[in-house]
């Protein structure tokens, strides 16, 4: 059976819930007050081109910023100016975005660059020391974005799920010997669903497949911006809960296995 990070998240409600919109291949509708800002938008027109880009070596100009040794708060400044004009203006110019995006919904997208500027002007002060050169630390600090990741998982019942998701984008910490998975959640519900115990699940996937942990730094763009970064020791501590979740999820398929009625048969 296929399991996706996206299911736990939803499991985190109730476990029950998740099994019955996993068999009746149905989506139970939950109340809440949260707003939704167009996140697939952000995903697929802003952010994955911005660090396909980064990743690629493709973006001359950051390579530039980098090397120009500004001091931390200075390059924050400029990542950001240059994030907004280089990616987000385009992506918001498209003839195909969304009819109903905002002025409200660009200043949220505006806010979220602005916050992973920050986190991104932290994580290459840092490095500066640790490569000869700023190609290098590009080259091994951007991973391509939305790679698919899966992997096997049996529980204690023997219930055998295959776990497959897309993690948003993807930094590799030198210093640490760790990668940071990042996400972006456009949806003004923080941890409502369990966003963390999503990501712990790519960080187990990563481990499961490479043998290296991760951290993680999730951004909130939302009507109260946040970023949150958990670091690779307590997102250990939240994969074994994802893992404790699973479990549940596969007693559940197994009690509603062996309760199901016999087939009849018309003879």
């Amino acid at each position: 059976m296929f399991l996706w990070p996206t299911h736990i998240r939803r499991a985190c409600l109730c476990p029950r819930l998740m099994v019955d919109e996993y068999k009746t291949n149905s989506s139970h509708k939950i109340n809440h007050s949260a707003k939704a800002f167009h996140g697939s938008f952000f995903h697929d027109k802003i952010a994955k081109p911005m660090f396909e880009s980064f990743a690629t070596g493709d973006d001359e100009h950051l390579e530039q910023l980098i090397g120009d040794n500004l001091d931390q708060e200075t390059l924050r400044e400029a990542l950001w100016g240059y994030m907004v004009k280089a990616y987000l203006v385009p992506g918001i110019s498209d003839s195909m975005k969304p009819g109903q995006l905002t002025s409200e919904n660009t200043i949220l997208f505006s806010e979220g660059l602005g916050m992973l500027a920050k986190f991104l002007a932290e994580t290459i002060h840092r490095h500066r020391a640790v490569f000869e050169t700023t190609a290098a630390l590009i080259r091994e600090l951007f991973l391509m974005p939305e790679q698919k990741l899966k992997s096997t998982y049996v529980t204690g019942q023997g219930v055998h799920f295959e776990i497959s998701g897309k993690y948003d984008a993807l930094l590799f910490d030198k210093i640490n010997e760790e990668f940071i998975i990042v996400e972006f959640k456009c949806k003004d519900d923080s941890e409502l669903v369990g966003d963390l115990e999503q990501v712990a699940t790519y960080a187990w996937m990563i481990q499961h497949t490479s043998g290296i942990r991760s951290s993680a730094a999730v951004f909130y763009l939302c009507e109260e911006p946040e970023t949150k970064c958990v670091g690779a020791k307590e997102l250990n501590s939240l994969s074994k809960a994802s893992q404790r979740l699973v479990e549940e999820i596969g007693r559940w398929f197994f009690a509603a296995q062996r309760i199901a009625p016999p087939v009849r048969s018309d003879s």
